[in-house]
């Protein structure tokens, strides 16, 4: 890609070092499974970092054909999270930052790889904060959770940090599902009894590994129907290379959530898991068939809260959007960080809205950590 300095380097595809990845995977976005399984075929990503470590997980992009979670003006204006901006700041950004060089969380979780202390880290990122200025390009960073090593170290070389989403996740109290609703206020346990009823018996189903590859292509299908419905787009064979290149990373860990009606498939919702933790993640349904049957909240959320159970998992990982449906059903929340130059004005004035806004409504929301957003 760039110029690094000499100690780092660029690897792209399966040429990483293997002590970059964690030995005991306890969440399925943590080692190579998810970082290389995740990856979508000539988007530029790669991974930078020193032997053995530490490394970043980065991409190269210029606005207007990064997908949009990996555009540092659409993610720090959150202009899909319905958060009010100033449209001439926004042009601005865009022209300020039409090339990018990021370094983003892959799948909102700590893109940091291997172990590094806080000068480790800040001379990595220096580095490619060099190698993006000598191209041209805005270096930003997308999507740390709290508590991301990176979050310590960002301020002392210039950027603004300020929390652009919030991730959502479900931790499972009891046995079954009977002991999540309890928690729950009755309204709503009454609604989630009538949703958990509607698909007729047997017309939900989980497959795992090899046994999902025959459901992978109608599942992709039902993602694209899905973009559709929200007003975006995205092609059904990304999607089932996406899909096919997780199986072959994860095995029997790649799951299908999947609600059926006269065997004809109308929902369903990539599911991933390792030892206690499942994520469900990139759903898809057909409207207006799957709301007779529940479809979405059957395969995005039930079915795999049912599995969790059965496995003897304790969290659910749900990502970010749909903040107030997975509220209503237990979830909690966390705040995601991204970080700019304080010298790119219009990024900068777009990240301290949205840090604003998303403050405000965290404050009205359960929190997944009893710890302060910042800590």
């Amino acid at each position: 890609m760039h110029r690094l300095a000499p100690r780092y380097r660029w690897f792209t595809g399966t040429q990483h070092n293997p002590l970059w990845w964690p030995e005991t995977v306890g969440d399925p976005r943590h080692g190579s499974a998810w970082a290389l399984g995740s990856r979508q075929d000539g988007d530029g990503q790669s991974f930078v970092g020193a032997d053995p470590g530490p490394a970043v997980w980065i991409r190269r992009g210029s606005t207007g054909v990064t997908p949009a979670r990996m555009d540092a003006v659409v993610v720090c204006a959150a202009v899909r999270r319905g958060v009010p901006q100033d449209q001439a700041t926004i042009a601005a950004a865009r022209a300020a930052a039409g090339d990018q060089l990021v370094i983003a969380a892959n799948g909102y979780t700590t893109p940091l790889l291997g172990v590094g202390d806080d000068a480790e880290i800040g001379g990595l990122l220096h580095a490619v904060g060099e190698a993006a200025d000598a191209a041209g390009a805005v270096p930003v960073v997308l999507h740390c959770p709290a508590g991301d090593p990176l979050l310590r170290v960002l301020p002392r070389l210039g950027y603004l940090v300020g929390i652009t989403d919030l991730y959502a996740s479900i931790a499972l109290p009891g046995a079954d599902l009977a002991d999540l609703l309890a928690t729950l206020p009755a309204k709503r346990r009454t609604t989630i009894r009538r949703e958990l009823r509607a698909p007729s018996p047997g017309a939900g189903r989980i497959v795992a590994g090899a046994a999902a590859e025959p459901f992978i292509d109608p599942a992709a299908e039902l993602v694209a129907a899905a973009y559709r419905a929200r007003g975006q787009s995205i092609e059904p064979a990304a999607v089932a290379g996406n899909y096919r290149r997780l199986l072959a990373a994860f095995g029997a860990d790649f799951l299908l959530s999947m609600v059926f009606a006269d065997d004809r498939l109308l929902a369903s919702t990539c599911v991933l898991t390792a030892r206690d933790t499942a994520m469900s993640y990139s759903a898809g349904f057909r409207l207006p068939e799957a709301k007779t049957v529940a479809g979405y909240f059957n395969a995005a959320y039930y079915l795999p809260i049912k599995h969790c159970y059965d496995t003897g998992r304790t969290t659910l990982l749900l990502g970010p959007g749909t903040l107030e449906a997975k509220r209503l059903r237990g979830a909690r929340f966390g705040p995601l960080y991204s970080a700019v130059p304080r010298s790119c004005a219009p990024l900068a004035a777009l990240l301290t809205r949205t840090d604003a806004w998303h403050r405000r409504r965290l404050a009205e929301l359960p929190l997944a950590t009893a710890q302060h957003p910042d800590s």
